[in-house]
């Protein structure tokens, strides 16, 4: 699924959105990349769906389209150019925010049945607290790593309120005085589903008004399926402006 809109079966795709400079990532190419601190990249309680990526500065990517299979007849796309927010800081990573990049491909993707897009949101999307949206990913399960032939997991992740996300990180970090949750940041998961290794970057989409929307993009956590302790993902909407000076 790619963030841009459709405008038709057969439009060609050039610019891919993605979290931005990782720490740790998947091991293969796809749509979506990400930045994390180490800590939540996988699919917790997941199962069988359709993809994820990552970035860091002076490397060569390319993009694997319309697979749910990871190494499974591969037709690699190269990227062309990446680009980091400018206000993304490395050195604190993707706790500071701005943890989100597009990557321009070298040549067009074509629309088809096994590539399609989601929508945008409006950048002033609020997704209500419970909402049920879906996170995709190559990550790790909750039996660890994925086994041959690393079909691409899903899992429905409800989203959590940004206060009471921000009550649970200030409790497993009393130390922090600053705030933790960003305004560019959503929360979303539960013991049961979430991301966690592996899946930086994934998306994170919900249905909403008859119109798949991508609300968010795997970015940090601490521990993958805690109860109180949901996922934190990049909020697109906060960037929907910056994303369409490229588009």
């Amino acid at each position: 699924m790619i963030p841009t809109p459709r405008n038709g079966a057969h439009t060609q795709m050039l610019w891919l959105v993605l979290l931005g400079l990782p720490r740790l990532c998947p091991s293969a190419t796809s749509f979506l990349g990400a930045s994390m601190e180490g800590k939540m990249d996988r699919i917790s309680g997941g199962y069988d769906a359709a993809t994820a990526h990552c970035t860091s500065p002076g490397e060569a990517y390319r993009i694997q389209a319309g697979q749910l299979r990871l190494y499974h007849h591969d037709h690699l796309v190269k990227v062309k150019l990446v680009v980091p927010h400018p206000k993304f800081t490395r050195s604190w990573s993707a706790e500071a925010g701005a943890d989100i990049a597009l990557m321009k491909l070298q040549v067009p993707l074509r629309l088809s049945a096994s590539i399609n897009v989601v929508s945008l949101p409006n950048a002033g999307l609020r997704v209500k607290p419970r909402t049920l949206c879906w996170v995709t990913g190559w990550g790790f399960t909750k039996d660890g790593p994925l086994d041959h032939p690393y079909r691409l997991q899903e899992a429905a992740v409800p989203v959590v309120d940004k206060v009471v996300c921000e009550w649970h990180y200030q409790d497993l970090f009393p130390n922090v005085t600053e705030t933790l949750i960003k305004k560019d940041m959503v929360c979303a998961g539960n013991k049961d589903q979430d991301a966690c290794q592996g899946d930086s970057g994934g998306p994170l989409v919900c249905y909403l008004t008859g119109n798949w929307v991508q609300v968010g993009i795997v970015s940090w956590g601490n521990i993958c399926g805690q109860l109180s302790v949901p996922g934190v993902y990049t909020k697109v909407a906060s960037y929907v402006s910056w994303i369409h000076q490229f588009l």
